[in-house]
This record gives C-alpha cells, sequence and structure tokens, in this order.
C-alpha cells in the first residue's frame, strides 16, 4: 500500500475555494510589522516544530526577530527547519521535546529555562490525532496513552513548569492550538483525540482564569480544517476548503498580537450553542450515518499489519498509527521477528517472570495475548516461564521484549509508548528512524 496524499485535492487551492476558506476562518495576522514589535528578541516555544503548521509559525516568528525554541522528537527534521531559518537570517535553537514522556517534559523545560532565563510566548501546536473505531482500540491501550499525553498530559506538565516564570515576571502569553471538532457533536471514532482535546482546553481555560490576573493571557485557537499531513489520510478532508500552513501560521501570529480569550472559524460558536440543545437527534442521527462508513486505511493498517500494508516512517504523520524503521515493528498487539518489538503492555529483559498486563522477555513469557520471548510463547494475560511456549493469537521468533509501553533490553528502554533500539526511536504509535532524544535532556542546537 503507498502512502496516502499529504495536500488537499488540486481543486482546492483554486482561488474560490481559497476565498471560502478565508471567509470561513479564522483569519489571520496581516501586518507583519506589529508581529516583529510584538516578539522581537523574544523567546519564543512553538511544539511540534518539525513539520507542517509547526515548522510554518517557527519560520514566521524568526522572520519577526524573535527568538524561537523548535521543539519536537524529530531531531532531524527540526536542524533542517533550523537550517531555512538561519539561513534567512532568523534565530533557531533545536530542543528535543516528547510530550508523552514526563522525563522528557521535565528536562526540556529545565534546559530552555537555563540556557534562556524565561519564555516570553509558548505555542502549543503538537499534538496526536486519531480517528478509529473503538472496537479495533480495544487490545491497543497505546491508543489511549498516546492521544492523551501528547494532546493533554504532556502540554498540561510543560505549561505548570513554563507558567511561574511567566507569572513571577507579570507578563507572558499562551497559545493552544486546539480544534473546532471540539465545538461539534460528539463523533464516533474521534473519541481519544476530541476527549484528549477537550481535557485540555477545559484545563487551560480554568488556568487561564488564574493566571490573567498576574498579567499572563492566553488564546485557545478552536483550528478549523487544516491541510497538513496530520489530515491528509482521511480522503474526504482533502476535498474541502481549509488552510494551508502557512495561512494557520498567521492565525497564531494574530493570536500573539491581539491576545483575544479565543480564535475560532465562523460556524463554532453556532455550534458550540445549538450542539447542547439539539443533542439527541443529533446523537441518533450521526450514529446511524456512521454505521455505513469505514476507518481510515492508516487505522486499518494498524490494526491489522502486513508487510505490505506499512507506511515508510518518513511518510507518517500523527494520525492514525504509522510504521517503524529499522529492525522494530509495531504491528497492533502482534511481536516483531528479528529485533526488538512492541506489542501489548510492557515487558523487561532479564529472567523474571511478571503476570497480569506485564510481560517478561529473554527466556520467560510475555503477556496480552501476543507475545515474544526468544522463542517462548504466551498464554492469556499470564507471563509463562521456564521455557514452555503457550501460543495466544501471534508470536514472533528470535525477538526479545513484546510490550506496549516499555521494554528493557540489554540497555536499552522504551519509555511511554517510544521504542529505543539501535539509535532508533518512535513515539505515540509509531516508531520514527532519527528520532533520538538526548539521555540528558540537552541536546540542542543554536544557529544565529
Amino acid at each position: 500500500m503507498t502512502a496516502p496524499p499529504r495536500g488537499p485535492a488540486s481543486f482546492v487551492r483554486h482561488p474560490i475555494s481559497r476565498a471560502v476558506a478565508g471567509l470561513i476562518g479564522p483569519r489571520g495576522l496581516r501586518d507583519t510589522s506589529a508581529l516583529r514589535r510584538a516578539v522581537r528578541d523574544k523567546v519564543v516555544v512553538v511544539t511540534g516544530a518539525s513539520y507542517g503548521v509547526g515548522a510554518a509559525t517557527a519560520r514566521l516568528f524568526a522572520a519577526a526577530d524573535a527568538r524561537v525554541v523548535l521543539a519536537a522528537r524529530s531531531l532531524e527534521q527540526l536542524r533542517v527547519v533550523a537550517d531555512e531559518i538561519t539561513d534567512a537570517g532568523g534565530k533557531a535553537y533545536v530542543y528535543p521535546l516528547d510530550l508523552t514522556s514526563e522525563q522528557s517534559v521535565a528536562e526540556f523545560a529545565a534546559a530552555v529555562l537555563y540556557d534562556f532565563g524565561a519564555v516570553d510566548v509558548l505555542i502549543h501546536n503538537a499534538g496526536k490525532s486519531l480517528r478509529r473505531s473503538i472496537h479495533l482500540s480495544y487490545d491497543r491501550p497505546k491508543d489511549l496513552t498516546a492521544t492523551t499525553g501528547a494532546n493533554y498530559l504532556g502540554p498540561m506538565r510543560l505549561t505548570m513548569a513554563l507558567l511561574p516564570g511567566m507569572r513571577a515576571r507579570g507578563r507572558g502569553h499562551i497559545v493552544n492550538v486546539s480544534t473546532v471538532g471540539i465545538m461539534f457533536p460528539v463523533m464516533p471514532k474521534w473519541g481519544f483525540y476530541l476527549s484528549s482535546k477537550a481535557a485540555f482546553d477545559w484545563w487551560m481555560r480554568a488556568v487561564a482564569m488564574e493566571a490573567r490576573a498576574d498579567g499572563v493571557t492566553t488564546t485557545t485557537l478552536y483550528a478549523g480544517l487544516m491541510h497538513t499531513r496530520m489530515s491528509a489520510p482521511s480522503a474526504w478532508m482533502r476535498l474541502l476548503p481549509g488552510q494551508s500552513p502557512s495561512d494557520a501560521a498567521r492565525v497564531i501570529a494574530r493570536a500573539v498580537v491581539d491576545k483575544p480569550r479565543t480564535i475560532a472559524p465562523i460556524y463554532g460558536h453556532p455550534s458550540a450553542i445549538a450542539v447542547p440543545m439539539l443533542r439527541w437527534p443529533l446523537e441518533v442521527g450521526i450514529g446511524f450515518v456512521y454505521r455505513f462508513l469505514g476507518d481510515t486505511p492508516a487505522s486499518l493498517a494498524s490494526a491489522r499489519p502486513s508487510p505490505d500494508d506499512r507506511f515508510a516512517a518518513d511518510d507518517q504523520e500523527a494520525t492514525g498509527d504509522r510504521g517503524v524503521a529499522g529492525s522494530q515493528k509495531e504491528a497492533g498487539d502482534r511481536g516483531a521477528a528479528g529485533g526488538p518489538g512492541v506489542a501489548d503492555d510492557r515487558a523487561q529483559a532479564g529472567s523474571q517472570g511478571e503476570v497480569g498486563d506485564h510481560g517478561v522477555a529473554g527466556g520467560r513469557g510475555v503477556t496480552g495475548d501476543r507475545g515474544v520471548a526468544g522463542g517462548r510463547g504466551v498464554t492469556g494475560d499470564r507471563g509463562v516461564a521456564g521455557g514452555r511456549g503457550v501460543t495466544g493469537d501471534q508470536a514472533a521468533a528470535d525477538g526479545r521484549g513484546v510490550a506496549d509501553g516499555r521494554v528493557q533490553d540489554c540497555g536499552q528502554e522504551m519509555a511511554g509508548d517510544r521504542g529505543v533500539a539501535d539509535g532508533q526511536g518512535g513515539t505515540g504509535d509509531s516508531s520514527v528512524a532519527g528520532d533520538r532524544i538526548a539521555g540528558d535532556g540537552t541536546e540542542r542546537r543554536s544557529a544565529h
């Protein structure tokens, strides 16, 4: 299977379609000189800055003479963006950040505060989108941990790490790039994504009420359709008018300059008002329609993988699940042959066994209905010791550890949903080659 197209359909770029998108909004900042006055020499942190909206935002703010901190898991791609910025005369600084890892967030915040002293603008752009029927997630706890980590817990932890400095100085601005989807009726298949986005939105609004008294302002951008790699796997989205990454970057710039409490497309707030009053008929009607709609190829491929159904690591976005490079692969809840695997819950290398939802590699059993343990097998949710093989659903030979959350094998560690083997790492629902994170959290690149 080939990777899905990354951009919108050709007619969406037509001037008429662009005009419709501009009318729907939200509108962006037109006066770039106003942005320069607002952020010149200010420290601006942009999460998810390796691609799409984050990269476009970093370029725009750097062009306005801000000192831009680029944060993401993909260090190599961050360096590409940083090089583009410095070649154009801007200032960019690269730091690794994995929002699903509490340790990574703490190390990132400590490194940035140590290097710059304070942060003036924090832009929560990174996120994990997921559209998948719930029955495909029964045996995939990482669908929960990846979306809540990237969309809720990670941004919350980062805010709590940087907010005290802003309040102590009496100034600062935080932009939460959310989704207009949380203003819409509840939609089947979007439960993990929309619930995690809504959770952070409510938390951020509560925090804003306290922080505003100390001079710290916040803006929530309820973004409409943006044509990025995140929306690409949904074919119907590629047919609708929407904003490009550069359009969205200008909306974020407007949030920083004008500091409104909310920004949304023209249909956002009317929808938020109507939905509670029409809840029953909307849920019945939408539920009926969605019985006839399937899942995206990305979601199906992740749930029932085959060698031909995996996307290359660099062709995937945070939508559905993604393929894995190197000797690792994530295959729903199945183990991987020939290298460290990623599957159900947790595994530790060694010779000891664990029961419940925990498995052990290296001559013992692995749990979660799938498993690999040096040619040994797995049964149900119980570890199997002593080299006896018991088949669950699938077992892979010559693997070392199979788990969903953490694997330790020969000094390698998987934290959160992050796999690390032979210098390769991945987070969320994917492993991506080259996404390496410094052990001390201070690997960064300063370019002037």
